[in-house]
């Protein structure tokens, strides 16, 4: 007799196991990664940067999620430059339309490392600094007519 109650309490307890961490793997695979909507952004308005560009958000399964500081790139030129430089990247792909907020979403695949991403993040932004100190306000004028994909 009492092998048979072990044998249901080990019965049920594994039970118990599966069912919990089930339901853990769940609520971790729900989260709707959607840099439009507002209630997204909220959970992560608190995440802090401390004087880094961009900072790792999430993750999950397949990708990382990162957020840049767009705040540190000081006009709309440096916004879609950078972009640009983006759009070029084999690591990272922007998923955030407003370039207008100071927060900005980005994923790289989990297979680049945390630290590979954002090194490419920091030189990015050098490149983009460097190219805005070296044009002219009217050389950049004429280069946003060509490439403001965002008006």
């Amino acid at each position: 007799m009492k092998s048979r109650v072990w044998m249901y309490t080990g019965v049920l307890l594994i039970f118990l196991l599966i069912s919990g961490s089930m339901v853990i793997a769940q609520e971790v695979s729900t989260l709707q990664i959607d840099p439009s909507n507002p209630e997204f952004r909220t959970q992560f308005s608190k995440l802090e940067f401390k004087d880094r560009f961009a900072v790792l958000a999430t993750s999950d399964g397949a990708n990382n999620y990162f957020m840049a500081d767009f705040s540190q790139l000081p006009g709309k030129f440096e916004k879609i430059w950078f972009l640009n430089l983006i759009f070029q990247s084999s690591r990272i792909v922007n998923i955030d339309p407003g370039i207008d907020r100071n927060r900005v979403w980005f994923l790289a695949s989990r297979k680049f490392s945390e630290k590979e991403v954002l090194d490419e993040f920091e030189e990015l932004k050098v490149r983009t600094m460097k190219e805005s100190s070296q044009m002219t306000e009217t050389e950049k004028s004429e280069w946003m007519k060509i490439n403001d994909k965002y008006k």
